[in-house]
C-alpha cells in the first residue's frame, strides 16, 4: 500500500448527461459510451487497496442520469470509502429531462435508495432568485424552486447536506440573500464558495461572463462570514478560492479517461496562464496498465507538461 502520494481530490464524473446546461461548467464531457459499472468499481477497488484512498466525489454531468447509479454508489460504500455525491438531486422529486450531452429521462429516485449510500449529498444554489441562479444554472426554468423543495422534501431525512455556490461576477453581491435562503435547513452542515474558474471548453468560452478577481472574492467571503455571525447563521461556510483548488483534482470522465486541468507551475492561480480549455490525460481506467501512471504522474502533478 502506497499512501504517501501527494493528495488529490478523486472526482468520479462518470455520469455524461445532464438536466442543466450549466454555462460555467468546468468539465470535460464525452460523447461515447459511459463506462461500464464494473469497471468503476475495479478501479475504486485498485485506489483503495493500492493507494488507501478513502473519500471520494461522485458527479458528472449528474451522477444521477446514470442508470445503474444506486448499484455504483453502494458497491463504493461497500468498500468503507466516503462519498460525497454532487448532483442536481432533480431525480429525488421526479422524472427528469436529460438536456445536456444526450437525451432521455432520468428516472425517478427513491431518496432512500440514495442517501443510505452515500455520506454528503451536495446540491448547487447560485443565486436568491430564478433570475441569478440561472445566470449560471441554465437550461430549466424554476430550477431554484425545485432544489428549495427538495431541500424541504429532505429535512425529513438524516442526511448531511452540502450546498455549492460558484461565486461570480453576476452573484457576488447576493450572498447573505442565498444564507437567508439556506438557513431554514436544519440539515445544511456545509456551504462550499467556489471561486469561478475559466476552465474545460464552456467555463473557459463563457469566461469573461463569470470571472471574478480575487480581491472581489475575498472580499464578498469576508462580509457574508460576518453577516452569518451577526445573524446566528450556523451553517459552516468553506471558501475555496482558485488558487486554493489549483492542482488538487483528479477527475474520471464517463468514458474512463482520467484527467486534470492543465496549468502552470507556479503555486498561485496565473490568470494569463490557468485560465484554459486544454487538459492533460493520463490515461483510462478501462486499462489496467494505465492505472499506476495514472495515480502516480497525476498525483504528483504541479502543473505545465
Amino acid at each position: 500500500m502506497n499512501s504517501n502520494i501527494p493528495h488529490k481530490s478523486i472526482v468520479l464524473a462518470i455520469g455524461k448527461s445532464c438536466f442543466l446546461a450549466c454555462r460555467g461548467c468546468y468539465n470535460n464531457f464525452s460523447c461515447e459510451e459511459e463506462i461500464p459499472k464494473e469497471e468503476v468499481i475495479t478501479f475504486v477497488k485498485y485506489l483503495k487497496e493500492s493507494h488507501d484512498i478513502s473519500k471520494i466525489t461522485v458527479g458528472g454531468g449528474d451522477p444521477l442520469s446514470r442508470k445503474d447509479i444506486v448499484e455504483i454508489l453502494k458497491e463504493i460504500k461497500s468498500l468503507g470509502i466516503f462519498i460525497n455525491l454532487d448532483t442536481t438531486g432533480l431525480p429525488l422529486l421526479c422524472d427528469t429531462r436529460i438536456i445536456f450531452n444526450g437525451n432521455g429521462i432520468g428516472n425517478k429516485l427513491e431518496v432512500e435508495d440514495v442517501i443510505n449510500n452515500i455520506d454528503v449529498l451536495g446540491l448547487p444554489i447560485d443565486g436568491a432568485n430564478e433570475d441569478i441562479n440561472k445566470m449560471f444554472r441554465a437550461g430549466r426554468e424554476g430550477f431554484l424552486q425545485e432544489e428549495l423543495r427538495l431541500l424541504d422534501i429532505l429535512n425529513q431525512y438524516n442526511v448531511n447536506i452540502c450546498i455549492n455556490t460558484v461565486v461570480h461576477k453576476g452573484n457576488c453581491k447576493q450572498l447573505e440573500e442565498i444564507a437567508n435562503l439556506l438557513k431554514q435547513f436544519k440539515n445544511i452542515f456545509k456551504w462550499q464558495l467556489f471561486q469561478f474558474i475559466p476552465t474545460g471548453p464552456i467555463g473557459y468560452k463563457n469566461s469573461d461572463k463569470f470571472v471574478i478577481s480575487d480581491s472581489i472574492y475575498g472580499r464578498r467571503i469576508r462580509n457574508l462570514q460576518n453577516y452569518m455571525v451577526e445573524q446566528g447563521i450556523n451553517i459552516k461556510l468553506d471558501p475555496k478560492s482558485r488558487t486554493r483548488r489549483k492542482n488538487i483534482y483528479l477527475l474520471i470522465d464517463s468514458n474512463g479517461d482520467a484527467w486534470c486541468p492543465k496549468t502552470s507551475t507556479k503555486k498561485k492561480w496565473e490568470v494569463l496562464d490557468d485560465s484554459t480549455d486544454e487538459r492533460i490525460v493520463w490515461g483510462n481506467i478501462r486499462k489496467r496498465e494505465d492505472w499506476d501512471r495514472i495515480v502516480n504522474d497525476a498525483f504528483s502533478y504541479q502543473g505545465s507538461l
